[in-house]
């Protein structure tokens, strides 16, 4: 199924990555935004707010956006106090 913005592109990836999260017993909160953006401070190419806002920088092409995605859908899912 084509989509037409990569925000649509990688909210369906989390819609079909939260049975996965939610087997381990981390479920993706609800209300999760994703946002394909510009620029991030520094060299960052995603992150996630303590009010589960994800951004993605708007350079990575699918191999390498949905990593970055699973990486910040684990912040939400344990919360960013926990870190890395």
């Amino acid at each position: 199924m084509g989509h037409t913005t990569k925000e649509a592109w990688l909210t369906e990836a989390m819609t079909k990555l939260r049975p996965i999260f939610a087997g381990v017993g981390k479920p993706i909160p609800d209300g999760v935004r994703i946002e394909v953006v510009r620029s991030l401070k520094g060299n960052r190419i995603g992150e996630c707010s303590s009010l589960g806002h994800i951004r993605i920088h708007d350079t990575l092409i699918a191999r390498t956006a949905l990593p970055v995605l699973v990486h910040e859908l684990l912040h939400a899912a344990v919360g960013i106090e926990h870190g890395h």
